[in-house]
């Protein structure tokens, strides 16, 4: 059963706003009331979160990851389209079992940064300190995974080590040349993974040493990316062992990066596919290459299906870059196709399942007819919880605002549940998943850990955000609050950051206002950094001083 990606979206895409009916209804206040829209149909239709807690040191989950590539997406349009009334039937041999169970992770985050103004610079629009920086995240899985863990502490020893020496060696030619007046030399360094499964099945992760030096030749390592896929035990899964195909998988992502508008991408990986040696990830319903999803779904004879199609009970999935994504949705063993499409112009939202149309606009969904676009570097994700499927779709707004909106999918239906602003981050397991967003308050961009409740709402398990990344920051007027250890949560004593000192923020909650900002050391090491926790109004004061007091005209404060 072979079926063209260009067959699947020409027939997706058939039905359109033209068969849609909007549900006149008023808009309401709260943005979690349940709302249905009305449809039109073209043929036969086929928890319990723990509390937050104040503590600023609680083990947020992973950092989100960002796509760094074509950020062009031609999934949308500004004009409508019309319905033909062909229904879209699907069929697949792909087995869905949810007899799997999500693997711990523990992540553990290091930060050493140091930043000064550049002399040599005209800051006359405002000041902007240059930085040197070292950021590492490393992953451990459960005890019982002896031999993964082995691999892993094995990788991240030595790419930390690397990193941390790359570090002190920016940072002495930083400092050296800060005392002479002369440009300062930039540098930053990453270590990190991005994992795509982590259960009884399959750990299928990516490893990133990214290192960045505005100095050209100076002997910075090249940036290294590596998949690793293997079972729990730790045998390793090949191309190989998951493509039965390779001509047809070639023929399939030649194809599919047409349609997703990303020929360079085909150009790297087509000729690595080949010789069977393209670096991969798995999820449970497609194969990643370069960031990018193949779905198996419509191509099941290319693949060994054995490595996809279980799942755990709860679990998510993401749309691809037209914003699609084919899966049982409502667990009655019938496949559905879920396309996604908003018309500009009209500000209408059009989802369609197979072949009925549900079509949201500015009555239905607070602010959507505001929208400017399906967001473009985040495609949307459907987490499946205590057998509640639901939709978490973002918007550009505008840039860089993201805005989410939530849907609950259900047999034949689709009902708006609510929107806020940010959007979702680590989706590996609804119950341990983070949010991204924009604070207004120093224009943070923070995370936090949530845990998807049964109604499809998230459930903040901290008060506090954690920061995504901020450049240093010169402080201009003394400020004080309380040092504490990071890692006990245990208060040292009182502390004042002196005018001309050097910080990051760290941490911040909007619930009562605590901000956490690390102290920044021209000396090298963790134990040179201080941890403080100062007290904020919430709106734009620090230890009762105006944010322009503290930090006066410098730029991207927070960002």
């Amino acid at each position: 059963m072979k079926k063209t990606i260009a067959l699947m979206l020409s027939v997706s895409m058939i039905l359109a706003c033209a068969g849609c009916k909007s549900e006149e209804t008023t808009k309401k206040k709260k943005s979690t009331k349940k709302k249905k829209p009305t449809t039109e149909e073209t043929g036969d239709p086929t928890d319990d979160p723990t509390e937050p807690t104040d503590d600023p040191t609680g083990d947020p989950t992973d950092d989100p990851t960002e796509p760094t590539d074509d950020p062009s997406d031609p999934s949308t349009s500004d004009t409508d389209t019309t319905t033909s009334g062909v229904p879209y039937v699907l069929d697949t041999d792909l087995e869905m079992v949810r007899d799997l169970e999500h693997l711990w992770v523990s992540k553990s985050s290091t930060l050493m940064q140091y930043g000064a103004l550049d002399s040599t610079i005209d800051h006359s629009y405002g000041e902007f300190l240059s930085e040197v920086s070292v950021e590492c995240d490393t992953y451990v899985f459960s005890d019982q995974y002896s031999v993964v863990n082995t691999y892993l502490n094995q990788f991240f020893e030595s790419a930390t080590d690397l990193a941390y020496g790359e570090y002190r060696r920016h940072l002495k030619l930083f400092t050296e040349a800060e005392d002479h007046g002369l440009e300062l030399p930039e540098f930053s360094a990453y270590v990190g993974a991005e994992i795509f499964r982590a259960d009884s099945q399959i750990i299928s992760m990516r490893y990133i040493e990214n290192f960045s030096s505005y100095v050209e030749d100076d002997g910075t390592p090249d940036s290294y990316y590596h998949s690793l896929n293997v079972t729990p035990d730790g045998t390793a899964i090949n191309l190989s062992d998951v493509v039965v195909d390779l001509p047809g998988l070639t023929d399939y992502v030649t194809q599919l990066c047409l349609v997703y508008d990303l020929e360079y991408l085909s150009k790297q990986i087509v000729p690595e596919i080949k010789n069977g040696m393209a670096e991969f990830n798995l999820t449970y319903d497609a194969i990643i290459f370069g960031g990018y999803k193949f779905p198996v779904i419509g191509h099941e004879e290319l693949f060994n299906l054995e490595y996809f199609g279980r799942t755990p009970k709860d679990f998510s999935l993401e749309l691809d870059k037209t914003h699609c994504l084919t899966w049982d949705f409502d667990g009655d063993g019938t496949i559905e196709t879920l396309q996604c499409s908003y018309n500009y112009m009209a500000g209408e939202l059009s989802l369609f399942l197979n072949d009925q149309c549900f079509t949201f606009n500015g009555d239905t969904c607070e602010g959507l007819d505001w929208m400017d676009d399906l967001a473009f570097f985040y495609y949307g994700n459907v987490l499946f919880k205590d057998g509640g499927c639901f939709l978490y779709l973002p918007f550009n707004e505008s840039d860089p605002l993201i805005r989410t909106y939530i849907f609950e999918i259900g047999h034949d239906s689709i009902e708006y549940i609510g929107e806020q602003y940010g959007h979702l981050g680590e989706t590996r397991d609804p119950n341990d998943c983070t949010w991204v967003e924009d604070l207004d308050f120093m224009d943070l961009s923070v995370y936090s850990p949530q845990v998807l409740g049964s109604d499809g709402i998230l459930q903040g398990q901290t008060a506090f955000r954690y920061n995504t990344y901020c450049y240093p920051l010169e402080v201009k007027s003394d400020i004080s609050g309380f040092e504490f250890d990071w890692d006990t949560g245990e208060m040292i004593g009182d502390y004042t950051i002196k005018a001309g000192d050097k910080v990051t923020p760290i941490a911040y909650s909007p619930t009562n206002g605590g901000l956490v900002l690390l102290t920044l050391s021209r000396e090298f090491g963790l134990d040179n950094q201080k941890y403080i926790q100062l007290k904020t109004d919430m709106v734009n004061k620090i230890d009762g001083k105006e944010i322009e007091e503290v930090f006066g005209d410098q730029i991207y404060i927070g960002g």
